[in-house]
C-alpha cells in the first residue's frame, strides 16, 4: 500500500522559518518601543505630579529650598534669576528631588531605568521659581524633558512713562514682567501696583527700568560645580544631566 502521506520540503522549511524570523522582528521592535513610550509615559507622569505637589506646599509656606536634597552634583556655578547673577546665591539651590518634603514617596517618583531620582532647581527670587528635569528615551538616544513655572526672561528694558521711584510702565503689555524683589540697575523692586503697572524701586530710572542681568536659561546644570560651563539643561535638549 503506497504512503500518500507527505512531509515539508526543506524550501517550505526554510520560507516557513524566514517568515517567522521576520514576524519576530517586527514584533521585538514593537515591543521595544511600546516600552520605551511606557517608560517615557512614567517619566512624564512622574515630574508632573512632582509640580503638582510643589504648587500645592509653596501655596501651604513651605520654602521651595526644602524640595532640593542637599546634593550640588546639579547646582550651577553662576545662575542669574531676578536679575541677581552671582556665584552660588544663597537663594538658590539645585539637585535630587527631596520626596520626604514633598510628602511623597520617592521609589514612585524615580526614573524607571536607573531608579535615580528626578532633578530638580529652585530659587526664591522672582517669586519663587523651579524647575523639574527627567531624561526621555529618543530612539537610541536621549533628551532632557523640564517642567516648572521658571520662564527666564530674555530682555531686561522696558520703558517707563515716570522717573521717579515710583514708576510706570508705557506699555500695558508690560505687565507682570517684573516681580517683586527683582534687583534692577535702579535698586530693588519693593512694589507692584494691583494692576502690574506701577513699580516702586529704590532709584529713579530716567527712560528705562531693566534688571539689572539677564536671567539664565535654566535652573539646573548638566555639569558639575567645579565646571565653569553650566551648559543648562533645557526642554527637548540633548544636553543632560548626569544619571
Amino acid at each position: 500500500m503506497r504512503n500518500t502521506k507527505k512531509g515539508f520540503t526543506l524550501v517550505e522549511l526554510i520560507v516557513v522559518i524566514t517568515i517567522l524570523a521576520i514576524l519576530g522582528t517586527i514584533a521585538f521592535i514593537s515591543l521595544g518601543s511600546y516600552t520605551a513610550d511606557a517608560r517615557n509615559a512614567k517619566r512624564l507622569d512622574g515630574i508632573s505630579k512632582l509640580a503638582t505637589a510643589i504648587d500645592n506646599g509653596t501655596i501651604s509656606g513651605v520654602s521651595l529650598l526644602a524640595y532640593v536634597t542637599a546634593d550640588t552634583s546639579n547646582n550651577a556655578d553662576a545662575v542669574s534669576v531676578g536679575g541677581t547673577g552671582a556665584t552660588l546665591i544663597t537663594n538658590y539651590q539645585a539637585g535630587d528631588v527631596n520626596g520626604s518634603a514633598l510628602k511623597v514617596k520617592e521609589e514612585q517618583f524615580q526614573d524607571p531605568s536607573s531608579n535615580d531620582s528626578y532633578k530638580i532647581g529652585v530659587s526664591t527670587k522672582a517669586g519663587g521659581v523651579y524647575e523639574l528635569a527627567a531624561k526621555v528615551e529618543d530612539g537610541t538616544n536621549k533628551k532632557s524633558v523640564v517642567k516648572g513655572n521658571y520662564d527666564p526672561r530674555a530682555t531686561t528694558a522696558k520703558t517707563t512713562s515716570t522717573g521717579s521711584s515710583t514708576v510706570k510702565l508705557a506699555n500695558v503689555a508690560d505687565i507682570n514682567f517684573f516681580k517683586v524683589g527683582d534687583d534692577t540697575t535702579n535698586g530693588v523692586i519693593s512694589k507692584i501696583s494691583a494692576d502690574g503697572l506701577t513699580l516702586t524701586v529704590a532709584g529713579t530710572p530716567a527712560v528705562t527700568i531693566a534688571l539689572a542681568a539677564t536671567e539664565s536659561d535654566g535652573l539646573i546644570s548638566s555639569s558639575s560645580i567645579t565646571d565653569s560651563s553650566d551648559g543648562f539643561v533645557t526642554n527637548d535638549s540633548t544636553t543632560i544631566f548626569p544619571y
